[in-house]
């Protein structure tokens, strides 16, 4: 009766597992999702197998509380399938921060960012989930500050520190500061592992970050330029048709002269001109139109 309670909530998900084991006669290290009880933070897996001992058959059961490995397993898939964030996007760095306090259960989180080959850093993101009896406060995103030794001054004294730097191009870029105002709680190998896992895809979402501002500044160059230079090339094409108008009206001047010039000769020279000579003063008359159309 008192597995009873603890594995099934329900007496119809208890006669489902008699009926399979009945059928199968045995489960072997099988995690059965409606055998989780009523609480359901809990993850259970069973085996069990039908025997026979005296009048009639019997089912022996072992179970095994494996919430933890289970909790892990999520964990690791969320940091696996986290997907890259969009350009200047923290979304990413905040959801491994939330996972990096799942993990270790901190009461606060800060990630930082070194700001040059100093030891001048600004504050990316901060959370803390649990306040502190003795009132520490965090510093809001974007404060600056000199060294990772300034960052301990926002908690107690007593208060325990965790710092994971970020490393890229075998420099340091920035660090994960995890905070406990009390004990901090103890980590096996695969939650530090996993904590490390973390710490590493946040250097790489750091390092995209800073190549997406790079990205930003040489695209606003980019613009600003392109803009600098079409307000020269109009200043110029402006320029050139005021020039173009200029020769226009310069030329068209000698070619009315031209024009008036042979008429005048034409008519002073009436019979006495040769055909030969009328024919010169046609083709210059005629120049001096086709020039007159091009201008």
């Amino acid at each position: 009766r008192g597995l009873r309670h603890v594995l099934w909530s329900q007496d119809r998900e208890r006669t489902e597992f008699v009926q399979y084991l009945v059928q199968h006669g045995r489960i072997r290290a099988k995690d059965v999702p409606h055998l989780v009880g009523k609480n359901h933070d809990r993850f259970i897996r069973l085996w069990a197998e039908l025997v026979t001992l005296g009048p009639g058959p019997c089912i022996v059961t072992c179970v095994e509380d494996v919430t933890q490995d289970k909790r892990r397993e999520r964990q690791l898939r969320d940091l696996v399938t986290l997907p890259l964030g969009s350009q200047g996007s923290l979304e990413p760095i905040n959801a491994l921060v939330q996972l990096a306090e799942t993990v270790t259960k901190a009461d606060a989180v800060i990630v930082c960012e070194r700001l040059n080959d100093d030891e001048r850093c600004q504050i990316l993101t901060c959370h803390m989930w649990r306040s502190s009896e003795r009132g520490a406060t965090l510093p809001v995103p974007g404060t600056s500050f000199e060294g990772a030794e300034a960052l301990k001054a926002v908690a107690p004294a007593d208060a325990q520190i965790q710092d994971l730097p970020f490393t890229a191009d075998a420099r340091v870029i920035g660090g994960l500061h995890l905070y406990w105002w009390h004990q901090r709680p103890p980590l096996d190998k695969d939650e530090e592992m996993l904590l490390s896992l973390i710490a590493m895809r946040l250097g790489l979402e750091l390092k995209r970050l800073q190549q997406d501002r790079v990205i930003a500044e040489l695209n606003a160059n980019l613009e600003a330029t392109v803009q600098r230079r079409t307000r020269r090339l109009l200043v110029l094409n402006n320029e050139l048709k005021t020039f173009a108008y200029s020769i226009s009206h310069d030329i068209r001047a000698p070619l009315r002269s031209i024009h008036g010039f042979v008429e005048l000769l034409r008519e002073a020279l009436a019979d006495m001109a040769t055909s030969q000579q009328h024919e010169l003063l046609d083709r210059v008359m005629a120049a001096s139109k086709r020039m007159e159309t091009l201008v």
